[in-house]
């Protein structure tokens, strides 16, 4: 699912409106946290960036999709919420180069007719709460969620649609997986060593 490069960060979308990343040897993590948690909508990047600063400024830790990011002694130390990986850390400026790299290139394909949106397009919406812990901290859930019209029924029915779906995709290493059901991007994280699913959640379109 994510292509290694031993250079650059590079990005581009396929045939099925999926941000596809290529991703620096050793940091893979990082086009996971992507993919699943920072999303490829360019309102939805601009609404994280500003997240990211409340979580730095406030000492908070970010609960994504699959993630969880927090700043710690001038570097970003990045978690799977499913024991995918071991605790990444990396610098506070290489955080802002792939952020800006990504804002740049989805502007730059704003107008690419590959994203085109079809009608009656099914739209996820993305919210984030506060949960204050035991120990004072306060983590800050950010979550993409389903429909508001889509019953428990059919999001199960949809899900397992994109699981079986013949551009599905999936990352060995960090344990991601992309599917789509009807234009909709499922994606979530899988055990690789069972190879059974352990969450999905819809992707915010670009």
């Amino acid at each position: 699912m994510f292509e290694t490069t031993d250079e650059s960060i590079r990005f581009d979308f396929d045939d099925s409106r999926r941000l596809r990343i290529a991703m620096v040897d050793g940091l893979l993590p990082i086009a996971a946290w992507l993919h699943t948690d920072v999303q490829a909508n360019l309102a939805g990047l601009e609404s994280f960036g500003t997240l990211l600063t409340t979580a730095k400024a406030g000492g908070h830790t970010i609960n994504g999709n699959g993630c969880a990011v927090r700043f710690e002694h001038g570097e970003v130390v990045l978690e799977s919420l499913y024991d995918r990986w071991e605790p990444l850390r990396f610098s506070e400026d290489l955080l802002v180069a792939i952020l800006t790299g990504l804002r740049a290139f989805l502007r730059d394909s704003a107008a690419d007719p590959r994203l085109a949106r079809a009608a009656n397009f099914p739209e996820p919406t993305r919210m984030v709460t506060t949960h204050g812990r035991d120990d004072g901290s306060t983590v800050l859930i950010d979550h993409t969620y389903f429909p508001q019209a889509w019953s428990p029924m059919q999001v199960q029915v949809a899900a397992d649609a994109a699981w079986a779906s013949d551009d599905f995709l999936f990352d060995e290493v960090t344990g991601v997986w992309s599917g789509t059901h009807e234009g909709l991007e499922f994606a979530g994280y899988y055990d690789p060593k069972t190879g059974v699913p352990q969450m999905y959640f819809p992707v915010v379109a670009p």
